[in-house]
């Protein structure tokens, strides 16, 4: 028999409280306040007007009013928003970066640099220990192992070189052994590498490029090195937060029409996926702010800021300032395009302004903001809880400690049910669990390398079965 539950409301019900699952980041300009290098600020709903007043931002600066529009969000989000101000500094040189091998062919760095690959093409190999010696490699192979530089489709540099002999066997007959390593040497402007990493170091989820978006201008304004050109900007943006559990939340200009080219794209506003490709972690709305230049970037980022990461954004009502909006044409160009935007619901008392999706430039579930919060929200506590695991050192190649490893995971998903971020856990898949416990071939290859092969896991998110499957887990105890 089933139990029945009556929820009883109050004439009065008290609105839904914030979550602070997120850790926001706005980037803005740095100029504006007359800053002399880059430099962030930590700020709550409570003093972040203080604290950007006394950074010397005024209130018609846009890191103000973009601000203003994340905090303005209903329900208010939770917890700290990092204005980061960048400052254009003089170029950087980085020597010696090392590059981390991803195949025999392909190396690259642990920085994801924005601009491209600048001076002398050229990586160093130190082949021995101590790593005094060298040999250089040029890109176009009159010495060493020729490489190719890895390019986006702004042509700029990924961070990526392509040794097209491959490397192993083949740096001047000497292959790379333990204590070697491969190395270049670039240059980048200081602020954007910045950029990256405090993303890595405040552990950002949501950030934003702040712009003054007029009404009446197809152009970004301002004068800061990396803002201004539509193509540029958003380049070294998604290249910054590549590979990180963040989603850029990225406004196209006021006066945009989709079938108007954007600045250094050369195709139109609506074909925006073409240039970018299928990005999950990249979130664009167009809507035409009102005269006072809102920042609608930050008004939709502090709106998912402020919502359950499970919870649906399909026609949330704004809290921007909207001067009109699109033809439904012009909706239905932006919808095709997975472009969020600005629609009048004639059919809800007032005609409100509602959000017509929360839209990624993903596909399926990531196609959509919450679908790819929750799961960068699951993908951080795996790694977070599955290494705290390993650091106490007491997982050993056996039955038993796949069992610890099990027992962690179930554990971690019986707190993301609790959070609501996933409906509830299918099944956790060890195969090399009987392996080890039967002590087979595949069980003492294992337990030599010390490495679980691979686990998967499914759980239910909606109405779907999801799947997880984490590639290989090491313990180095």
């Amino acid at each position: 028999m089933g139990e029945y539950i009556t929820i009883i409301w109050d004439a009065e019900t008290p609105s839904a409280a914030a979550v602070p699952w997120d850790n926001s980041m706005l980037v803005v300009h740095g100029s504006e306040a007359s800053l002399s290098e880059t430099t962030i600020y930590a700020v709550t709903n409570d003093d972040w007007s203080t604290v950007l007043s006394n950074a010397g931002f005024s209130q018609n600066s846009q890191a103000y009013k973009s601000t203003s529009n994340f905090f303005s969000a209903s329900p208010t989000p939770g917890g700290n928003l990092y204005v980061l101000a960048l400052v254009s500094g003089s170029v950087d040189i980085y020597s010696d970066v090392p590059m981390n091998k991803v195949t025999d062919y392909i190396y690259e760095t642990p920085i994801k640099p924005p601009l491209g690959f600048y001076g002398q093409e050229q990586v160093r190999y130190y082949p021995d220990t101590d790593l005094t010696g060298f040999w250089i490699n040029k890109a176009d192979g009159s010495q060493g192992v020729g490489f190719t530089i890895e390019e986006d489709y702004l042509n700029n540099w990924t961070g990526r070189l392509n040794f097209i002999n491959g490397l192993s066997g083949n740096i001047i007959d000497k292959p790379p052994r333990t204590g070697s390593k491969v190395t270049c040497s670039f240059r980048i402007g200081n602020s954007m590498a910045d950029l990256s990493e405090y993303i890595e170091k405040y552990n950002i989820n949501l950030i934003t490029a702040a712009y003054s978006n007029s009404r009446t201008s197809e152009n970004f304004t301002g004068s800061n090195t990396y803002f201004g050109n539509q193509a540029n900007d958003l380049s070294r943006f998604t290249n910054a937060i590549s590979g990180k559990n963040a989603i850029l939340f990225w406004s196209l200009p006021g006066g945009a029409g989709p079938n108007e080219s954007g600045v250094g794209f050369g195709l139109h506003w609506k074909n925006l996926r073409n240039f970018i490709g299928q990005r999950e972690d990249v979130s664009v709305i167009k809507a035409t702010p009102s005269s006072s230049n809102h920042d609608m970037a930050a008004g939709l980022m502090g709106m998912v800021a402020g919502e359950h990461p499970h919870d649906t954004l399909s026609f949330k009502v704004p809290h921007m300032g909207i001067f009109d909006e699109d033809s439904l044409i012009n909706r239905s160009y932006w919808s095709d395009g997975q472009i969020i935007s600005i629609m009048e619901n004639r059919k809800l008392t007032g005609n409100p302004y509602q959000l017509s999706y929360g839209f990624t430039l993903g596909t399926g579930y990531a196609s959509r903001i919450h679908y790819v919060r929750c799961k960068y929200i699951i993908s951080a506590n795996l790694i977070n809880g599955i290494w705290a695991l390993l650091s106490t050192r007491k997982v050993r190649m056996s039955y038993a400690g796949m069992q610890l490893v099990r027992n962690k995971i179930s554990g971690i998903f019986r707190i993301l049910q609790l959070q609501g971020i996933v409906d509830g856990l299918a099944y956790i898949k060890i195969p090399i669990e009987d392996d080890l416990k039967n002590n087979t071939a595949a069980g003492q290859a294992a337990r030599a390398a010390r490495t679980i092969p691979s686990i998967e896991i499914g759980f239910y998110w909606y109405s779907s079965l999801e799947r997880i499957i984490i590639t290989g887990i090491r313990n180095e105890a």
